[in-house]
Formats: structure tokens, C-alpha cells, sequence
């Protein structure tokens, strides 16, 4: 059983650690956007839960 929630723990991670990289990625892409069309040179931030939803929506998490 402890192997079991282990190994359950060590996915949960792996599958958050990509969503951070996915979502890094996200912001990064988004942010080149905006400086090469000339929007904004500050950088991007947006609330955590706002760069989620833009991430599930463009089908990246």
C-alpha cells in the first residue's frame, strides 16, 4: 500500500511539473507575442488561475 501512494505521489508530481513547464512555456510564447506585435514591452503576468484556463483552452494542459 505505501508503494502504491508512492508511486501515486511521484505522478501526481510528474504531471505537475509539466504543467508548470506547459505553462512557462504559455507565458513565454505570449509574451513574444505581445513584444514583437508591439503591444507592451512589460512583462506578461496575469493571475494564476486566468493563465490556467488559457492554457486548458488552447488545449495545452
Amino acid at each position: 500500500m505505501v508503494s502504491t501512494m508512492r508511486d501515486t505521489f511521484r505522478e501526481m508530481e510528474r504531471e505537475r511539473d509539466e504543467a508548470q513547464e506547459t505553462v512557462a512555456d504559455a507565458t513565454a510564447a505570449l509574451q513574444g507575442y505581445l513584444s514583437e506585435s508591439g503591444h507592451t514591452s512589460a512583462p506578461v503576468t496575469l493571475p494564476p488561475g486566468a493563465l490556467r484556463v488559457l492554457c486548458e483552452t488552447l488545449g495545452l494542459l
